[in-house]
């Protein structure tokens, strides 16, 4: 029985686990690299649900450029956009970049690293990393709910 090329290659190669235990899992159409993920994606669905005005739209796995060259491009597990609004006569678009980790992850280095350059070079910084603990959400150690998004995304104008 012959072999082709590619089978033969592939003898030798078994396929790694994820080095932090994580396991791949398929939520509305889109590949999560964690479960964490897509519990996260889920839980912005039903908000988005919930505030259809103030969260528009959910940019997922988006790309985003931290500096020049392809080593500065960033693949980052969410985007949230609000709508756009209009003060001192400028039109700003408000979004919220987030990066689901767990606890593990969020203290490695390499991603510090990454975390660091976002927050110092992107203009829609800061980076919001959320985690999840004991069944609450929580973004930089602060408890995550609906309306800190809603800051974000909606904030009051004063009347003048």
């Amino acid at each position: 029985m012959e072999m082709t090329a590619s089978e033969y290659k592939s003898l030798g190669k078994r396929k790694r686990p994820n080095k932090y235990g994580a396991r791949k899992t398929q939520v509305g159409g889109f590949t999560f690299d964690s479960k964490l993920e897509s519990e996260f994606y889920l839980q912005l669905m039903l908000w988005q649900q919930t505030e259809p005005k103030c969260i528009q739209w959910v940019d997922v796995h988006p790309f985003v450029c931290i500096g020049q060259g392809k080593a500065q491009r960033i693949c980052l597990d969410f985007c949230i956009w609000g709508p756009p609004w209009v003060d001192f006569d400028l039109p700003e678009v408000r979004c919220v970049f987030i990066d689901v980790k767990s606890e593990v992850t969020r203290r490695k280095t390499d991603f510090k690293r990454v975390e660091a350059a976002f927050n110092e070079r992107h203009p829609a910084r800061p980076l919001w990393v959320v985690t999840k603990s004991n069944g609450i959400w929580y973004y930089n150690d602060v408890v995550l709910h609906l309306g800190s998004i809603l800051t974000r995304l909606c904030p009051v104008t004063k009347k003048g």
